[in-house]
């Protein structure tokens, strides 16, 4: 099995979430360090928490519908008896 079959979208989004805050943190204290505004900072940092998020969540909304849809046609080759369903469908990798 592998790795992308076991990882659940929420497990996921439950271990990047923390990291993604950790490392937003650590570069606005950076910035700050180096003189930039908070507030600007505040804003940069919430816009880019909310396009990565955003991202991630469409990316792996479109890997599920993918593994939906290759599964579907797999059972739907089976089910017509194709005997060489393996070479006229290539599922995920």
């Amino acid at each position: 099995m592998s790795l992308m079959k076991m990882i659940d979208r929420k497990l996921v989004m439950l271990v990047v979430g923390p990291i993604l805050r950790r490392v937003g943190t650590a570069l606005a204290a950076y910035l700050i360090a180096k003189g930039a505004p908070a507030d600007v900072l505040d804003q940069l940092l919430t816009a880019i928490g909310v396009v990565l998020g955003l991202a991630f969540d469409v990316s792996l909304a479109t890997i599920d519908k993918r593994k939906t849809e290759n599964a579907g046609a797999r059972r739907m080759l089976d089910a017509l008896g194709v005997s060489n369903a393996d070479d006229v469908f290539k599922g995920p990798r």
